[in-house]
């Protein structure tokens, strides 16, 4: 034991050394990478942190070793000098290697690991992440939405690019309502064919406003509604302006105050002169309130009669005054006030009014819009609400321009009574949800639909608005253009070519943290230039959406801006007869 005792010391000195110096390796080897690049610790501070406390951890665990391996020795068995020689020899040398490594290191790998690469959770949308999709939906992904379309809560309607996960949009999030931008033939329509057939399937009252009036559309929809449930279709009526012999039947006028009703007959008339749409503002206040209030089944016919014919007025003035003679003070006031007025205004003052509203009363378009109650076929927006039925208005802007508008106007306003109903009848844990989708937005777009979109999300009623691009919603005005692209929760961009529409898309999808790294190069023997691996690197803000994105997306490829929390995906959107199986 004694000559072991004599031969060991030095092997064992120089072993336990060659430890304790193997254990510094890692940490200067650290330390030397967050010396040449701080912005690579900074990017992965708490990974770094936990990687250096280990290292630390296991140095000062080795050198504890080092020591307990030595001290059970006699002194007399120690060179000092020999033995602090040969540890400060191991760790100089280790440490001479680690910097090597870690610069080399650094040099060599920074410019792969530090530069921006398309990868999993890349939240940079860039035009290489459509490159290289397919025309049709994934086989896992398709089967997985076929399945999902069964939740009544939220809709598949594509599939993330990068990821090839199911992207789904949920009540919570379309009840702060969806605005979807795209050219023509793009994709949009595909998109609200998802939609309706999601209401018919989980029997959810929907209303959608169609200015195209697209034959083919409606026939995929009866098609694909018919695979679902013969019952869907019983569900699902359709207001044909181009023909009027197959449609049900529909009166705007029917629900509403005297004032509601005026703005609704209002909103659907075009006005040159100030003065001849205060006279009939005037007008249609006193006569409509008068209505009302009499109980007549208001109708644009109604209202045309009234001012063709002086003895339709008359009957109506000698009603209320027949109320007020048995002691309705509010009937006698009213007579009182339209009698006044017919006395003082010009008839030839009302004659663009009668005019505009032959427009909606024409002998085509008339029996449409005015009929009387419980005899027909007809769409009630409430009865719409209340037995969860679909109600879609196929207007003609092609055939029809001018009265498709109109009548757009219209309904919209409509669907703000039908806001108030909702209010005013149901508790708000009762609401139903209520989507409704309007293409062509900008063809029926007014300056106080901002605020009719502030209602109706308490009221449950999501607004789907499909356009073309902002400079349609620009006729309006620029601030409601503004409004219209920050008010909705979600975004979807199909191919713009607009180049206003691209930059607002841009700039509402948000920037992101990224390091911009450059190198020096030097000329190389050949002519060619090489790095030097000298350079720096700067940490930058970056658009989520590259520029060139938005105008490069083919049929059915779309990026979807979600608001709160924030997050941009590349999508390709499902066809509806994908999801819908035979």
């Amino acid at each position: 034991m004694s000559a072991k005792k004599e031969n060991d010391p030095e092997q064992m000195i120089a072993a336990a050394g060659a430890v304790a110096a193997l254990a510094l390796l890692p940490v200067v080897f650290l330390a030397t990478i967050a010396w040449k690049s701080p912005e690579f610790v900074s990017k992965h501070k708490r990974t770094w942190l936990r990687i250096g406390a280990a290292t630390v951890t296991m140095m000062l665990g080795s050198f504890f070793l080092f020591v307990a391996d030595v001290a059970p020795w006699r002194l007399d068995y120690l060179d000092h000098e020999y033995f602090l020689g040969i540890t400060a020899g191991f760790l100089a040398t280790y440490a001479m290697l680690a910097w090597g490594v870690g610069s080399g290191m650094v040099l060599l790998l920074a410019p792969f690991v530090l530069r921006p690469k398309k990868k999993d959770g890349d939240n940079v949308i860039r035009t290489a992440d459509f490159n290289d999709a397919v025309e049709e939906s994934p086989d896992a992904p398709l089967r997985i939405a076929q399945d999902l379309f069964t939740n009544s809560h939220s809709v598949p309607v594509a599939f993330n690019l990068k990821t090839d996960e199911v992207v789904m949009l949920d009540q919570v999030r379309r009840r702060y309502h969806v605005l979807a931008l795209g050219g023509t033939g793009m994709g949009k329509s595909n998109l609200m064919m998802l939609l309706i057939l999601h209401a018919l399937y989980h029997e959810q009252p929907c209303i959608i406003i169609d200015p195209k009036g697209d034959e083919s559309f409606i026939s995929e929809l009866r098609k694909l509604a018919a695979r679902i449930s013969p019952l869907c279709l019983r569900r699902l009526k359709i207001f044909r302006l181009s023909r009027p012999d197959q449609s049900p039947k529909y009166n705007p006028l029917r629900y509403g105050t005297a004032s509601q009703i005026k703005d609704k007959l209002l909103e659907a008339l075009n006005w040159s002169e100030q003065y001849y749409q205060s006279i009939s503002s005037e007008f249609l206040s006193e006569f409509v309130s008068a209505a009302v209030h009499l109980g007549l089944e208001l109708n644009l016919a109604l209202v045309r009669e009234v001012l063709a014919e002086e003895a339709k007025m008359k009957e109506i003035i000698g009603r209320l005054e027949e109320k007020g003679n048995h002691g309705d003070e509010v009937a006698r006031k009213l007579g009182e006030r339209l009698h006044s007025y017919i006395d003082r205004i010009k008839k030839s003052d009302l004659l663009g009014l009668a005019a505009q509203l032959s427009v909606l009363d024409s002998k085509d378009i008339g029996p449409l819009l005015s009929f009387e109650r419980g005899q027909v076929d007809e769409i009630d927006l409430r009865e719409v609400y209340n037995r969860n039925l679909v109600a879609y208005f196929q207007l003609d802007t092609l055939g029809n321009a001018d009265t498709s508008r109109r009548l757009g106007r219209m309904v919209v306003e409509d669907v703000k009574s039908l806001i108030r109903y909702i209010y005013s009848t149901t508790q708000e844990e009762n609401r139903k949800f209520v989507p409704l989708l309007i293409d062509e937005f900008g063809s029926f777009a007014t300056k106080e639909f901002i605020e009719t979109l502030k209602q109706a999300r308490g009221a449950r009623v999501s607004a789907h608005l499909f356009t073309q691009g902002l400079e349609d919603l620009d006729a309006v005005t620029h601030e409601f253009s503004r409004q219209a692209t920050s008010n909705p929760a979600t975004i979807v961009a199909l191919r713009l070519n607009d180049n206003k529409t691209v930059e607002e898309i841009c700039a509402a999808a948000g920037t992101t943290d990224t390091f911009e790294q450059s190198f020096q190069v030097e000329q190389g023997i050949m002519g060619d230039e090489r790095r030097t691996g000298l350079g720096n690197m700067r940490k930058t803000k970056q658009m989520i959406i590259e520029h060139d994105v938005p105008k490069n997306l083919r049929v059915g490829e779309a990026v979807l801006i979600e608001r709160s929390p924030s997050r941009v995906q590349p999508v390709r959107i499902f066809k509806a007869s994908e999801l819908i199986m035979s």
